[in-house]
This record gives C-alpha cells, structure tokens and sequence, in this order.
C-alpha cells in the first residue's frame, strides 16, 4: 500500500484550481484545505479495495462532447 509523502508533498493542496477558486467564491477555502489535507489521499486503503471489489455496481464518468460530465452506475457481477 503505498503511504503519503509528509515532506514534499505535503506543501501541496489535494484540491485543483478550480475546486480551491469554488471553495473561495462561498467563502470556505480556509476550511475545505484543512479538512481536505487531514481526509483526502492520494492512495486507497486496503479495506476501501475490499468494499469496493464487494459492490454489485461499478460508477462509469466522463466528458460529453461539449465537455459536460456525466456519471452512470453500472449494476452487475464481475464478468456480467
């Protein structure tokens, strides 16, 4: 499982430009970093692996061609 860097890369924001200028707009930047820094992480831990592979669906995303995104679930088993 790999493990958070806690030198380089904890200078870093999890959230991307657009999210941190959303954040700004309703006033909530200071608040969503620290909550965002101490929950959101750039691995998935191994029990999340589990429940996941345990879920009878699969989330599908993407772009339209006007560059809308989109999400279905997708109900199943594997190999369905």
């Amino acid at each position: 499982m790999k493990e958070r860097s806690t030198d380089a890369g904890a200078s870093r924001s999890p959230f991307h430009a657009g999210e941190a200028a959303a954040q700004e707009r309703v006033g909530v930047r200071a608040r969503a970093e620290d909550a965002g820094r101490r929950v959101i992480r750039d691995h998935m831990p191994d029990q999340h692996r589990s429940f996941f592979e345990q879920l009878p669906l699969m989330v599908i995303g993407g772009l339209d061609a006007r560059a809308r995104p989109w999400a279905q679930c997708s109900p199943g088993r594997w190999g369905s």
